[in-house]
Formats: structure tokens, C-alpha cells, sequence
């Protein structure tokens, strides 16, 4: 509709960037607050004070809202936590802000008063420039122009897109997931073995009659095995059958699960021993 006549001479901007680059953004700041441990820490605080969450407007805002129902849950689960729940977490909350960033842009992308202004890529002191050339304007002009909505091609592009992250990465819980299973496979065979151990019975002595045969062994002796048989001369050692990609690919996400995991070892323990029994 018609734009309301105003009693001043308003001049509203929005500063906006690209999607992928703004998830970029948002992803790497939750990470510093699920890594740095202070947001659980709040979070843990307000379940001790029988705060439930979204009980109350500081339990309801994105972040807090997350970590607590994720100790909520934790607690219930009954069991530690480790890499692949803080990505889990970590994900949650990009995605409700991400609905957040939705919301905004749909909000304001329909409200002519403000003119949009992209800053990706560009310095302060070039936005504030380019704002004070719009103040000296005699008129002001509002809209957001071609930025207010995605194109299909950029829809798909946010889709696909992979935050750059340091320690909270897909391919790290992917692999901490794969390390976990393994060992608590190699535990169950390890149980296995030993149960079975135990159970078969032991075998009982025997008195068997000995003589020297021809070859010098004795009766009731075990012939001792024959040694390896010699490689042929000149021949060449069986060749090493290279990894798959998939295995390769397995192996990076185990060491790189590994190093985030020995860097947030000292979170872990705090979760785990005193916000979660807490």
C-alpha cells in the first residue's frame, strides 16, 4: 500500500549479506558458544533454578531454549555424552536461528522504509560511507530490491551448503559415531571370548605310552609344525592392495573425530561429571 506520511525524515537501512556467507557466520559463533562451555553452563544454571525450558522468556530465547532441553535430554539418555551429541546440539540451534534469519529478511523485505545494504566483503568504513551518501539524498528510498528473495539456484546453493566449522564438523561425528561403534564392538567380542573362555572345560592329563619312532619323536607328542617355506629366489614380496576411497575417507573422519575429541576432552568431563549429574 501507500507509504504512511511521516512528522520526520526517517532513513532506515538493513544491513544484510549473502545466505551461505551469513550461515558461515552463524555456524562458527554457535560453535564458540556450545565449545566455550559458558552457554551449557547458564543453561545448567536455569534447570537448577526449576526453570523448565521456554518456561520464561530467558528459557525461550534460541540458545538457551536448546542447551537446556539438550541437558534435559541427556540426563534422561542416562549415558555420556560425547563429539557427535555437542554437534547435534550445535545443530539445533543453527537451525532455529536460521529460521530466525527467515523470518527477519521475510519481515523487513516488505516494509518500503528500509533500504537494503549489502556488506559482505566490504569494510566498515565503506558501509558508513555509503549510508551517509543516502542521508545526503533529498529523498529517501527504501527497498530491498533484487536481495529480499532467493532464487532456485540459490536455494539449492543454501541446500547444499556445508558451514566451516573447526571442531563441530559433520565429517568429526561422523567419525567419533564410526570410533565409538568399534570399540564397543571390539568389547562385545572381547566379553565374548572371555565368557567362552571360561566356560570350556579344561582339558584332563593323559598318560600316553612314548617311543622314539624313526624320525626321532617321541609317541604322544605333537610333531612340531614345519618351518615357512622359503620365498623363491628373486621373487618379489606379495603387493600391499591399496585402500579404497571409502576407507581413506573413513580414516580421516576417525583421526579428525580424534583430534576435536582430545581438544574438548576437558568440556566432556565437566559435562558429563558435573553439569549432567546436576
Amino acid at each position: 500500500g501507500q507509504q504512511q506520511e511521516l512528522d520526520y525524515d526517517f532513513r532506515c537501512f538493513f544491513l544484510h549479506r549473502p545466505r551461505p556467507a551469513l550461515y558461515d557466520r552463524i555456524a562458527a559463533r554457535v560453535e564458540e558458544m556450545v565449545v566455550g562451555g559458558g552457554l551449557l553452563e547458564e543453561a545448567a544454571g536455569l534447570l537448577r533454578a526449576g526453570i523448565r525450558p521456554g518456561q520464561n522468556m530467558a528459557s525461550k530465547a534460541i540458545g538457551y531454549r536448546q542447551a537446556m532441553e539438550w541437558l534435559v535430554g541427556s540426563r534422561a539418555a542416562g549415558r555420556p555424552v560425547g563429539l557427535p551429541e555437542l554437534c547435534a546440539l550445535h545443530a539445533a540451534i543453527c537451525q532455529a536461528t536460521h529460521k530466525l534469519v527467515r523470518a527477519q529478511m521475510t519481515w523487513f523485505r516488505d516494509d518500503p522504509m528500509y533500504k537494503w545494504v549489502d556488506v559482505e566483503g566490504r569494510g566498515a568504513e565503506e558501509v558508513v560511507e555509503e549510508l551517509m551518501q543516502e542521508l545526503d539524498k533529498p529523498q529517501h528510498e527504501g527497498g530491498c530490491g533484487d536481495s529480499g528473495r532467493l532464487s532456485k539456484a540459490e536455494q539449492k546453493a543454501v541446500m547444499r551448503h556445508k558451514p566451516k566449522l573447526r571442531l563441530l564438523t559433520e565429517t568429526a561425528a561422523a567419525g567419533a559415531a564410526a570410533n565409538a561403534a568399534a570399540a564397543a564392538k571390539a568389547a562385545a567380542a572381547a566379553a565374548a571370548a572371555a565368557a567362552a573362555a571360561a566356560a570350556a572345560p579344561t582339558p584332563a592329563a593323559t598318560n600316553l605310552p612314548t617311543s622314539t619312532s624313526a624320525e626321532g619323536t617321541e609317541e604322544g607328542e605333537v610333531p612340531a609344525a614345519p618351518p615357512p617355506a622359503a620365498a623363491p629366489a628373486g621373487g618379489r614380496p606379495p603387493r600391499t592392495k591399496p585402500k579404497s576411497k571409502a576407507a581413506l575417507a573413513a580414516e580421516a573422519a576417525a583421526a579428525e573425530a580424534a583430534a576435536a575429541e582430545e581438544e574438548l576432552r576437558p568440556l566432556l568431563v565437566r559435562i558429563n561429571e558435573v553439569l549432567l549429574p546436576g
